[in-house]
């Protein structure tokens, strides 16, 4: 299971004949579709038109409760997924999907205990330890997300997602040369993997190692020359580093791509 949304009954398919004569997964079906093709409010529609025909067709009310979850409506995607699991205990996906609708409405506590559910059931899922992982960043329980992304980490040392939320994670606790550590690794595994470069980049300009977050920047810039925090950022690292005109070109063109802030640090710093 990766982390996204879990869909019931993905299928190829082509619909004929008028909406009359369609059945109930005729509208699941088409549901799909729209579904794959973004039209969220549209495959809601189909999914509606499904249950509307058997109110005890639970794929559907799986199916809408993801395309609500979409549509950031969250609480009656919560109300699908409730339908889904009590008419299907032990479908995972439910478990799983109603988790992320429990995020939005930041319930994490709750999806935590649907997101431990489901390890139950699949115990070498990385993924659900990133989530966890996140769920407990977010109950500023940092002990427990430490001990999920290590864990993730612990299952596949070549998981890139699993450095870089550590990373973030040990940045925002002060521990920057670990944090920096681990988004290293992070660039080993994938050398263009930009919110790596970013993030190190951040760290090191945190803890005054000026030069080294002018690197990390300029890597990003060869990598995506409209970057513009890239650009914001190594004025900052350059200019804190002693070069002011280096520092003004770089707010420049960081103003020229819209960064929001480099306005006013011209105006401050630049005249």
């Amino acid at each position: 299971m990766k982390k996204t949304l879990l869909l019931i009954f993905i299928i190829t398919f082509s619909i004929f004949g008028s909406a009359q004569s369609r059945t109930v997964t005729d509208w699941n079906s088409l549901g799909l579709k729209h579904f794959n093709e973004k039209n969220f409010q549209a495959a809601v529609k189909s999914f509606s038109q499904a249950i509307e025909m058997d109110p005890k067709y639970w794929p559907a009310y799986n199916n809408r409760g993801v395309a609500l979850t979409k549509l950031q409506k969250a609480d009656l995607a919560v109300n699908d997924f409730n339908y889904c699991i009590t008419e299907d205990p032990g479908n995972v996906n439910a478990y799983y999907n109603r988790a992320q609708a429990k995020i939005i409405l930041e319930d994490f506590k709750g999806a935590l205990a649907d997101y431990q559910y489901v390890l139950v059931l699949e115990p070498d899922n990385k993924y659900l330890y990133i989530q966890m992982g996140l769920c407990h960043e977010q109950k500023k329980s940092y002990k427990n997300a430490l001990a999920s992304f290590d864990a993730a980490i612990s299952m596949d040392k070549y998981f890139l997602d699993a450095y870089i939320k550590r990373g973030e994670l040990k940045m925002r606790k002060g521990k920057y040369e670990e944090a920096i550590r681990d988004f290293s690794r992070a660039t080993k595994l994938d050398s263009n993997c930009i919110q790596a470069y970013y993030q190190k980049g951040v760290a090191k300009l945190t803890i005054g190692n000026y030069s080294g977050a002018r690197k990390e920047f300029s890597t990003i810039i060869e990598k995506d020359p409209t970057h513009k925090d890239a650009y914001y950022k190594r004025g900052v690292a350059t200019y804190d580093g002693g070069s002011k005109s280096k520092a003004c070109a770089d707010f420049e063109k960081a103003l020229e791509l819209n960064h929001k802030l480099a306005q006013a640090t011209i105006s401050k710093y630049c005249q």
